[in-house]
């Protein structure tokens, strides 16, 4: 059983674990459970690949050293078809040069016909020798993959190089014969015609004998011990490869096997103080939440009878709004109710009218937007607003490098560097190509599965951020607003009496941030706390509170009241006020101090300073 399926059988084992964990509603059972799997024996699963690595470099260097040795003798093997190869060609060059010299001539047509023949005989060789040699490399490589599983193809290779390698010798050995045969009429030919052309052949034909001798002698080599030789030393490694992946595979199975007891074991020791321990924390959870669940009962419950005593309140006023209504929707109801100044004899002296600033842009149109095009400049929005990139703007991704031999084809033999050969390779995946003597090579890629997929060897994972937003730092995006007001927030009020009093109307600026929602330091946050604050959601309304009438009368009405024929007769005087007015104005003051309250204290003392002859003052004070 392969290494890679023993591991994806022991992590089934382990998922197995997990799930069953899983069944429990808490993690922290889980935790516990896993902290105990280390304890209890745990490290053996983390420490079955060292395990079994060490197994397999038991055999390594063994396996190493026969590889080696087969390799030399293929390499004698390649080096002796490579003599070969020399000597044909140099042969073939004799006969070239002896053709060029009688093909002219149609005296020895002869000669050139049988000439023509030897070559034909050389060539054929020629390319076995040269196909021989394209086996012999191939079968280098496959001993080079080999990992346990190419024993049969190697062999199978292996009888096809010494076969091709017995084809030679037979047909050289024809072609021998053939030639010396050949060799003779040519030579008989050349005696019998003593010319001075004939001169010329004769040394032509000395030298082409000479270099088909050294042909004879180049295939006179023991070629068939240098073939036992290799083959004993192929099935030596192959011997020791299966031994090893044996061994390997036997060592494996009984660390697996020892893990499995060891989980199983470990499993049972677990649940027995899991379930001894779960219906205790499951106990105390239980009580824990139905704690947090009452309290978030009684926030809610909180809230829903603050929004009907605000609703009840807001009835007195003459607006109608439902009990369930979002604060946002009270907050508006409550800027509806008209605000008045009343007398108190019951006569509206005065009303207070409220005016909102809207954010407008260079065209004058209302807007609320963060920010406007270049086009639209001016009015609230005259500030730059540039462009700063954030977490936002970029997209994140990993780029894995591998190492890998997949569709990598050699596309021929090069040269040799110091006895080692190299070869043009090309990656038909990615179109690498690259000389070398292996087929491995760098790719990258954007995804763990395609590593896997291309039988990658990792060695790098990059992280890369992209920008997506399409934007530059510090780009110009536009305008945003400047005037220092929050949009649709109170700037001023406008306080107008009856015609009897209309030279005190007047238009106050709020100063009350907090209620009006003035310019503050970041424009848009507004305080909801602040506008809450004074909010209490478990107070009742007390009875002092009802009117006779059956409304709530609010504090602010009450120090709204002012006696009017105290203004009236303010209203004839043209001079500041007496001691004896200051006197009844404090006598007053302290009758509405007792009526309000002591939370509306402030706003009694404002009103005595500024004089209840002055309804302006009082007006201020109001809206204050």
């Amino acid at each position: 059983m392969k290494l890679r399926e023993k591991w994806e059988k022991q992590n089934n084992s382990v998922k197995l674990l997990l799930k069953k964990l899983k069944r429990h509603d808490t993690m922290v059972v889980a935790v516990a459970v896993v902290i105990a799997l280390v304890l209890c024996g745990g490290l053996i699963y983390l420490s079955t690949p060292v395990v079994a690595a060490s197994a397999k470099e038991e055999f390594a260097e063994s396996e190493k050293e026969s590889k080696q040795q087969t390799n030399d003798k293929l390499d004698e093997l390649h080096e002796y078809l490579s003599q070969l190869d020399k000597s044909i060609s140099d042969s073939q060059e004799g006969l070239d040069s002896f053709y060029e010299l009688t093909k002219e001539d149609k005296s020895n047509e002869t000669i050139t016909e049988k000439v023509a023949t030897i070559g034909g005989n050389l060539k054929e060789i020629q390319t076995s020798v040269t196909s021989t040699q394209t086996q012999l490399q191939e079968l280098k490589e496959l001993i080079e993959s080999n990992n346990g599983e190419n024993s049969e193809k190697i062999t199978k290779e292996f009888n096809s190089v010494t076969q091709s390698i017995k084809d030679i010798q037979t047909s050289f050995d024809k072609a021998q014969g053939d030639n010396k045969a050949l060799l003779g009429e040519i030579k008989e030919l050349i005696d019998k015609n003593n010319t001075d052309m004939n001169k010329t052949l004769s040394d032509k034909f000395d030298s082409l004998d000479k270099k088909l001798t050294e042909l004879d002698n180049a295939f006179s080599t023991n070629i068939d011990q240098l073939i036992n030789e290799t083959n004993s030393k192929l099935e030596e490694m192959l011997s020791i490869t299966d031994k090893g992946f044996t061994e390997v595979n036997n060592n494996t199975n009984n660390k697996f096997n020892e893990l499995n007891i060891s989980i199983a074991e470990n499993f049972e020791k677990i649940s027995d103080v899991s379930n001894d321990s779960f219906s205790g924390i499951m106990d105390y959870l239980t009580g824990e939440i139905n704690g947090i669940n009452g309290k978030l009962d009684q926030v809610f419950q909180r809230v829903s009878d603050g929004k009907k005593l605000l609703a009840s309140a807001l009835l007195t006023k003459g607006v109608t709004i439902n009990e369930d209504a979002t604060f946002a929707q009270f907050s508006e109801a409550i800027r509806n109710i008209p605000q008045q100044i009343v007398l108190d004899n019951g006569d509206i002296a005065g009303k207070v009218e409220y005016e909102y600033h809207f954010h407008t842009d260079g065209t004058g149109n209302e807007c609320n937007d963060q920010y406007v095009s270049e086009d639209r400049k001016g009015g609230c929005y005259t500030e730059s607003y540039y462009h700063k990139h954030t977490s936002d703007c970029y997209s994140t991704r990993f780029v894995y490098k591998y190492w890998t031999s997949e569709s990598t084809n050699n596309a021929g033999y090069l040269y040799d560097v110091d006895g080692e050969a190299f070869f043009r390779w090309h990656c038909d995946y990615c179109g690498y190509d690259k000389i070398g003597h292996s087929p491995d090579h760098f790719e990258y890629a954007g995804s763990a599965d395609v590593v896997r997929q291309r039988n990658g060897h990792l060695l790098d994972v990059e992280t890369k951020r992209d920008l997506r937003c399409g934007k530059r730092e510090g780009q110009l995006m536009g305008y945003r607003a400047s005037c220092g007001y929050v949009h649709g927030q109170v700037v001023t009020a406008h306080i107008t009496f009856g015609p009897d009093y209309s030279s005190y109307d007047h238009n106050l600026p709020v100063t009350n941030v907090e209620t009006s929602h003035m310019a503050v330091e970041n424009p848009g946050q507004i305080d909801i706390g602040a506008l809450l604050g004074d909010f209490d959601m478990e107070k009742e309304a007390d009875s002092s509170d009802i009117t006779e009438e059956g409304g709530i009368t609010s504090e602010t009405e009450k120090t709204d009241q002012i006696d009017k024929d105290q203004i009236d007769e303010d209203k004839n005087e043209e001079t500041a006020p007496t001691n004896e007015a200051v006197t009844n104005e404090s006598s007053a003051s302290e009758n509405s101090k007792e009526e309000a309250g002591a939370c509306e204290e402030e706003n009694s003392e404002s009103m005595e300073e500024n004089g209840a002859e002055n309804p302006q003052g009082a007006a201020n004070s109001a809206s204050m």
